[in-house]
């Protein structure tokens, strides 16, 4: 049971792992179908099969064309839905013209569904290509023989499935790989630079009036005295701070705001479309909720003693008109350390 439960979920999900590869791998399998069919074509010539010369002749043109055209202009000359669904009726056609012959050239042309197309096309483009053999099959090659071609292409549909699920998850494991922090979960330096730059593009919130559309707000924090944790507790005790801290503060935070790790115990918080007074209010709040947390393991808390008590200090930048990813950043930065030199565990907001 737990097997078959594996390939539902393989069947229903739609990990697109080709998505970014499939031009490559389009053009390059069109040019080699259509070598391989006018070779075919050519022994269909000596044999004197001409509706075979005539089906194979036609779809490596189309290939050929295809193949042409997303090299020149990186467009197919047809939908590649559409192309997929001319390639089916082919294989059809040779089945019926050719018997058990034509069917081998149904089992490649599973594997070009799913490379050339979106998982979920590919897959109804195949049962469509396994309904249509059983059927034509049953008249042209006989009940058992069909019984047994169905069975096979269905288990190739199924392995298909199988592997492409396997590469969509190691894809998205590499992914979060290079994106995450290892220790706490919370999203990286580069991933956070990637965001940064991409609203603080002109135009990302749609205006840089902020009063008319609230900007996009960094909040910067950083945990007081955390060195002195260390000391105290050992590091053991400050990775499990830091971990508590980042799920606090993934609990506190709306949908769409993130949590990157920057440094050892620094972080830094978006909060897209979000104005100053709403930043404020949202950087107090995490700054109350950490001091109120016990976020040291084990520990009885000890108001006003260095190193038994956790506290944050952050800096409140909002993207003001005209400002770059950098001094967006830089004034997210200033307004921590200003909070830290008036006397940390306060939210200071930058000029």
């Amino acid at each position: 049971m737990k097997a078959f439960a594996a390939l539902a979920r393989a069947l229903n999900q739609d990990n697109d792992a080709l998505a970014e590869h499939r031009h490559d791998i389009v053009k390059h399998l069109c040019f080699i179908a259509a070598l391989m069919l006018l070779a075919a074509a050519g022994t269909q010539v000596v044999q004197q099969a001409w509706p075979q010369v005539a089906v194979n002749c036609a779809v490596s043109m189309l290939l050929l064309l295809t193949a042409a055209t997303m090299w020149r202009s990186g467009k197919p000359a047809l939908p590649l839905s559409m192309l997929g669904v001319v390639l089916v009726i082919s294989s059809l056609a040779s089945v019926y013209i050719q018997g058990m012959s034509g069917v081998l050239w149904s089992y490649p042309l599973l594997f070009v569904c799913y490379f050339a197309l979106p998982r979920r096309q590919a897959t109804v483009l195949c049962l469509l290509l396994l309904v249509g053999v059983f059927v034509i099959g049953l008249s042209v090659i006989g009940v058992a023989q069909t019984v047994r071609i169905l069975l096979s292409q269905a288990f190739v549909v199924l392995m298909i499935n199988v592997v492409l699920s396997v590469i969509g998850e190691l894809q998205h494991a590499l992914v979060a790989q290079t994106i995450t922090d290892p220790l706490t979960g919370a999203f990286n330096r580069r991933h956070m630079q990637t965001h940064v730059e991409r609203l603080a593009q002109p135009g990302s919130n749609g205006s840089r009036s902020m009063d008319i559309v609230p900007g996009h707000a960094l909040l910067a924090l950083d945990i007081d005295h955390f060195k002195r944790i260390n000391d105290l507790h050992g590091h053991d005790i400050g990775d499990e701070v830091l971990r508590r801290l980042v799920d606090l503060l993934q609990n506190s935070l709306r949908n769409g705001d993130l949590v990157f790790r920057t440094g050892g115990e620094e972080f830094m918080l978006l909060l897209p479309r979000t104005g100053r007074d709403a930043a404020l209010s949202v950087a107090e709040d995490i700054r109350q909720q950490v001091a109120s947390s016990p976020l040291l393991p084990g520990e009885a808390a000890e108001p006003g003693k260095l190193g038994q008590t956790v506290t944050v200090s952050i800096g409140v930048s909002v993207l003001g008109p005209g400002q770059g990813s950098r001094q967006w950043l830089k004034r997210a930065d200033t307004a921590l350390y200003e909070a830290k030199n008036a006397g940390r565990d306060r939210v200071a907001l930058a000029a």
